[in-house]
C-alpha cells in the first residue's frame, strides 16, 4: 500500500489513499461521461474529506450499525 502525501494526491491536498481515489474516480467518472469534473459535488466531497463533521459517540455507534447492515445487505447475509 503507497502512503499518500501531499505531493502525491489530488492539487497536494493532504488526503489518504482512500480520499485519492475516490476524488480520482470521481474524476474519471465525470470525464467518461464527456461532464465536467470542476464541479460544486467536488468541492462539497473535499471540503468533507478535509473538513469531516464531529461525530458524537453515540452517532457514532448508529454509524457502524449501519455500515454493518449495509455490508451484510451487500453481501446477502444477516446483519450481527
Amino acid at each position: 500500500m503507497n502512503d499518500s502525501s501531499p505531493q502525491s494526491t489530488f492539487h497536494g491536498l493532504p488526503l489518504t489513499d482512500e480520499q485519492n481515489r475516490q476524488v480520482l474516480a470521481y474524476i474519471r467518472h465525470q470525464q467518461h461521461a464527456g461532464k465536467a469534473w470542476e464541479t460544486p459535488e467536488l468541492d462539497a466531497m473535499l471540503d468533507d474529506m478535509l473538513n469531516p463533521p464531529e461525530v458524537s459517540d453515540e452517532d457514532g455507534g448508529e454509524i457502524d450499525r449501519s455500515i454493518e447492515t449495509e455490508r451484510a445487505t451487500a453481501s446477502h447475509e444477516e446483519p450481527g
